[in-house]
């Protein structure tokens, strides 16, 4: 039987029939670029998404992972910049927010990295690229929204939507992969606030906006 080359492209050969890499040579193939990543264009089936979202059921990390995850985080504790937290303790004092939450919101604010652009110039950061792009689609149709306005209290915890379509009076929710969590967060706002208009954008759903656009009309502005 012919011997295999390593896949991560060292030109060496592997050890065994089923084996693709030589040890620890995935990660050098899980660190190229393109077509020449091993992983490239793969995606999970709808059989292994499902086995990986029971898998998550019950799952706990250990106290000693824990520990080692904290310690992996000290000195990148998410802050929110100076100017963020006067802004934040300005409308504490106007009796606009609970100052338990100023913390809370800044780490929480700390993950908006992605910029859109309105066409009147204002800019709003944004968690990723598809709320980006569907903020430049609500634009392109003229809608006036706003974005995570509002926060809503569910029995599983705090639920942000994130637009709101002040014409429409709908709450719109972005998501691709949908998560076991966030599926049941959704399903308890609907439940528990049944008088709010909402509409979840999968993946599905986003792509076929996107397709019915000028892709190029729509992500004018982007900065990502």
């Amino acid at each position: 039987m012919g011997q295999k080359l390593c896949e991560c492209s060292c030109g060496e050969y592997v050890k065994g029939v089923k084996s693709k890499f030589l040890p620890g040579h995935w990660l050098k193939a899980k660190g190229q670029k393109g077509a020449q990543n091993h992983f490239y264009g793969k995606t999970h089936t709808d059989e292994s998404k499902k086995l990986i979202a029971e898998a998550e059921i019950g799952f706990h990390h250990s106290e000693e992972t824990k520990q080692l995850m904290s310690e992996q985080h000290l000195g990148k504790s998410h802050k929110m910049s100076e100017e963020g937290l006067k802004n934040i303790r300005i409308a504490v004092a106007a009796g606009n927010r609970n100052p338990k939450n100023i913390e809370k919101r800044a780490r929480h604010m700390a993950h908006k990295k992605y910029k859109h652009i309105a066409p009147n110039g204002s800019i709003t950061k944004m968690r990723s690229r598809w709320e980006v792009r569907y903020a430049h689609y609500l634009d392109s149709q003229n809608y006036v929204w706003e974005y995570e306005p509002k926060g809503f209290r569910t029995s599983l915890g705090l639920y942000l939507p994130d637009f709101y379509i002040v014409d429409l009076d709908e709450w719109h929710e972005v998501k691709g992969y949908m998560y076991r969590k966030a599926q049941e967060k959704i399903d308890a706002f609907r439940i528990e606030y049944p008088n709010e208009k909402f509409v979840l954008i999968s993946e599905e759903i986003f792509y076929e906006i996107m397709n019915r656009q000028e892709r190029d009309k729509v992500r004018i502005g982007c900065d990502f």
